[in-house]
């Protein structure tokens, strides 16, 4: 099957070079260098967990023949690109998936001319290292649900061990589950500057976890009895990625734009319509902002003084 991966950052990189392994894959990427770096290379490097070389072709964003031609498109860049994009494959017929962090983006798919709109979540960590290279830093699972529209039989078919698609009847109780992580984990390790781990081995930040979940959890209208279950699940994949930093963590550290208004926008706006306030997650949310604007070297100096 030809299918297009749109984005090529650490999750676009290392989608691209696992389908490969099963599909003829075509890299979409933002820039004309990425592009031409990978087609130098002849494909992508995974490195890390199942390290493999893909080969694989790829070619800069347009509204091309090549584009047109695919039989599944997977857009994989970050939720503040997604307006970028959407005119490219607004008008395609091909069918879609979306695999982001959030779900401030899923109102923006209505405008699609598809008629079948996928998204998804996946739970692997992968860390770029360059144009044409990314690190595969911890296995997860894709899961993925219609959307919008008809379903098509056979496109998540194909077997790939290293990296499994499940696709469910109800895919929005998995987003809310991931988003929560997300709202919980990404801004937490971002301020105090620490890895996935120190979450829970530290008691104080546990607490403030622990505190921020229940703010969370009450702001997305989840019944009191559940909050407790999607703290542990937090606390599970912190477990799992104790080593990792998160990729707002990582975004601070190289003085890029976080995805905190796309984590945390929907969660303000579902908060904002039942009525209850966020405190603790409007504090983060104004201090990532604060490390947007004055840089992370600077925030670390502020802390040591």
């Amino acid at each position: 099957m030809k299918v297009g991966i749109i984005g090529g950052g650490s999750i676009g990189l290392l989608v691209a070079g696992r389908l490969g392994k099963k599909h003829d894959v075509t890299l979409f990427t933002r820039t004309e260098n990425q592009a031409n770096q990978i087609n130098r290379a002849g494909g992508i490097e995974i490195k890390g967990i199942h390290p493999v070389y893909t080969a694989c072709t790829a070619e800069m964003l347009t509204r091309s023949k090549v584009l047109a031609a695919q039989e599944l498109l997977i857009v994989t860049v970050k939720q503040g690109a997604i307006d970028e994009i959407l005119p490219y494959i607004q008008d395609v017929e091909v069918p879609l998936l979306f695999l982001q962090n959030g779900m401030s983006h899923l109102k923006k798919l209505d405008c699609l001319h598809s008629e079948t709109v996928y998204v998804g979540i996946t739970e692997h960590g992968a860390l770029r290292d360059n144009e044409t290279t990314t690190i595969h830093t911890g296995i997860g699972a894709v899961r993925i649900g219609l959307y919008r529209g008809k379903r098509r039989e056979g496109l998540f078919d194909q077997e790939i061990p290293e990296f499994p698609i499940e696709e469910v009847r109800d895919i929005y109780p998995r987003l809310i589950e991931k988003l929560i992580a997300n709202a919980c984990i990404n801004p937490l390790t971002a301020v105090l500057g620490v890895k996935n781990g120190e979450l829970i081995t530290n008691p104080y930040f546990r607490q403030v976890l622990s505190d921020l979940c229940e703010e969370v959890c009450r702001g997305l209208g989840i019944e009191e009895r559940r909050h407790h279950e999607f703290l542990e699940k937090i606390v599970l994949i912190c477990e799992r990625t104790a080593d990792n930093k998160s990729s707002m963590l990582r975004d601070i550290e190289m003085q890029r734009k976080t995805e905190i208004e796309s984590i945390l926008g929907f969660c303000f706006e579902e908060a904002n319509g039942r009525n209850q306030k966020m405190i603790l997650a409007s504090a983060l949310y104004a201090m990532i902002r604060g490390l947007e604007e004055s840089g992370e070297c600077e925030w670390k100096t502020y802390l040591q003084a």
